[in-house]
Protein backbone atom coordinates (compact mmCIF):
# COMPACT_ATOMS: atom_id res chain seq x y z
CA UNK A 1 0.00 0.00 0.00
CA UNK A 2 1.44 3.50 -0.91
CA UNK A 3 0.64 6.52 0.99
CA UNK A 4 -0.12 9.84 -0.56
CA UNK A 5 2.40 12.00 -0.42
CA UNK A 6 1.05 15.91 -0.15
CA UNK A 7 3.04 18.08 -2.60
CA UNK A 8 4.16 21.46 -1.94
CA UNK A 9 1.49 24.38 -2.23
CA UNK A 10 -0.39 26.50 0.26
CA UNK A 11 -3.46 26.11 1.31
CA UNK A 12 -6.54 28.86 1.04
CA UNK A 13 -6.37 30.33 4.82
CA UNK A 14 -2.54 30.57 4.49
CA UNK A 15 -2.46 32.22 1.65
CA UNK A 16 -5.18 34.93 3.17
CA UNK A 17 -3.05 34.65 6.34
CA UNK A 18 -0.12 35.84 3.88
CA UNK A 19 -1.69 38.76 1.92
CA UNK A 20 -3.07 39.82 5.01
CA UNK A 21 0.31 40.87 6.49
CA UNK A 22 1.45 41.87 3.64
CA UNK A 23 -1.16 44.67 3.11
CA UNK A 24 -0.83 45.83 6.94
CA UNK A 25 2.83 46.33 6.26
CA UNK A 26 2.43 47.74 2.78
CA UNK A 27 0.11 50.29 4.45
CA UNK A 28 2.51 51.10 7.08
CA UNK A 29 5.20 51.85 4.81
CA UNK A 30 2.86 53.90 2.83
CA UNK A 31 1.73 55.84 5.84
CA UNK A 32 5.18 56.56 7.00
CA UNK A 33 5.83 57.46 3.69
CA UNK A 34 3.00 59.91 3.54
CA UNK A 35 4.07 61.62 7.09
CA UNK A 36 8.11 61.76 5.59
CA UNK A 37 6.85 64.10 2.20
CA UNK A 38 4.67 66.09 4.49
CA UNK A 39 7.50 67.13 7.42
CA UNK A 40 9.95 67.66 4.02
CA UNK A 41 7.39 69.79 3.04
CA UNK A 42 7.15 72.00 6.04
CA UNK A 43 10.83 71.75 6.20
CA UNK A 44 11.58 73.57 2.94
CA UNK A 45 8.96 76.06 3.40
CA UNK A 46 10.54 76.97 7.11
CA UNK A 47 13.76 76.99 5.08
CA UNK A 48 12.32 79.49 2.78
CA UNK A 49 10.71 81.40 5.09
CA UNK A 50 14.04 81.89 6.93
CA UNK A 51 16.32 82.73 3.97
CA UNK A 52 14.19 85.26 3.36
CA UNK A 53 14.33 86.37 7.10
CA UNK A 54 17.44 87.04 6.97
CA UNK A 55 17.70 88.50 3.86
CA UNK A 56 15.13 91.22 4.83
CA UNK A 57 17.46 91.61 7.93
CA UNK A 58 20.52 91.92 5.99
CA UNK A 59 19.06 94.27 4.29
CA UNK A 60 17.70 96.82 7.32
CA UNK A 61 21.17 96.29 8.98
CA UNK A 62 22.73 97.73 5.49
CA UNK A 63 20.00 100.56 4.58
CA UNK A 64 18.86 100.98 8.19
CA UNK A 65 16.03 100.33 10.68
CA UNK A 66 12.70 102.32 9.52
CA UNK A 67 11.45 104.49 11.89
CA UNK A 68 9.51 102.61 13.68
CA UNK A 69 8.63 102.17 17.43
CA UNK A 70 6.66 99.00 18.36
CA UNK A 71 5.53 96.33 15.65
CA UNK A 72 3.99 97.21 12.57
CA UNK A 73 3.66 95.36 9.25
CA UNK A 74 6.25 96.06 6.94
CA UNK A 75 5.46 95.79 3.33
CA UNK A 76 7.42 92.62 1.15
CA UNK A 77 9.90 93.71 -1.59
CA UNK A 78 9.67 92.43 -5.01
CA UNK A 79 13.09 91.24 -5.30
CA UNK A 80 12.57 88.17 -2.94
CA UNK A 81 11.22 85.69 -5.43
CA UNK A 82 11.22 82.70 -3.33
CA UNK A 83 8.98 84.85 -0.65
CA UNK A 84 6.36 83.98 -3.27
CA UNK A 85 5.93 80.26 -2.63
CA UNK A 86 4.72 81.04 1.05
CA UNK A 87 0.61 81.41 0.83
CA UNK A 88 -0.55 84.60 2.46
CA UNK A 89 2.59 85.87 3.67
CA UNK A 90 2.80 88.05 6.47
CA UNK A 91 5.72 90.37 7.55
CA UNK A 92 5.73 92.03 10.91
CA UNK A 93 9.10 94.19 12.18
CA UNK A 94 9.09 95.12 16.24
CA UNK A 95 11.96 97.50 16.83
CA UNK A 96 12.94 98.72 20.39
CA UNK A 97 15.25 99.91 22.62
CA UNK A 98 17.93 97.13 23.76
CA UNK A 99 18.98 99.34 26.68
CA UNK A 100 17.05 102.24 27.32
CA UNK A 101 20.22 103.79 29.08
CA UNK A 102 22.04 103.51 25.97
CA UNK A 103 20.93 104.94 22.86
CA UNK A 104 21.91 103.75 19.84
CA UNK A 105 21.35 99.93 19.91
CA UNK A 106 17.73 98.39 18.92
CA UNK A 107 16.35 94.76 19.15
CA UNK A 108 14.41 93.83 15.42
CA UNK A 109 12.20 91.63 15.52
CA UNK A 110 10.73 90.51 12.29
CA UNK A 111 8.08 88.30 11.96
CA UNK A 112 6.84 86.27 9.39
CA UNK A 113 3.11 83.97 9.51
CA UNK A 114 2.53 82.22 6.75
CA UNK A 115 -0.06 78.98 5.55
CA UNK A 116 1.80 76.08 4.37
CA UNK A 117 0.35 74.00 1.66
CA UNK A 118 -1.98 72.40 4.49
CA UNK A 119 -3.80 75.61 5.62
CA UNK A 120 -1.76 75.55 8.76
CA UNK A 121 -0.55 78.76 10.03
CA UNK A 122 3.23 78.54 10.51
CA UNK A 123 5.22 81.57 11.96
CA UNK A 124 9.54 82.08 12.37
CA UNK A 125 10.55 85.05 14.82
CA UNK A 126 14.25 86.49 13.88
CA UNK A 127 15.67 88.70 16.39
CA UNK A 128 19.18 90.66 15.64
CA UNK A 129 20.60 93.63 17.69
CA UNK A 130 21.56 96.74 15.43
CA UNK A 131 23.35 99.52 15.83
CA UNK A 132 21.93 102.72 14.83
CA UNK A 133 24.91 105.34 13.45
CA UNK A 134 24.49 108.44 14.95
CA UNK A 135 24.89 111.78 12.85
CA UNK A 136 27.79 112.95 14.74
CA UNK A 137 29.60 109.62 14.70
CA UNK A 138 29.01 109.47 10.51
CA UNK A 139 30.84 112.73 9.92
Amino acid sequence: MQKNKKTGGFSLVEMTAAIGIFSVGILTVVVIFQKGILQTGMLYEEQIALEVAESIIEHLRAKGLPKVEGESEIPLAESLEAAKSLRDLHLSLSVRDFDPKKPGLKEAALTLTWQNFDRRKRQITLTTLIAEVMQDEAQ
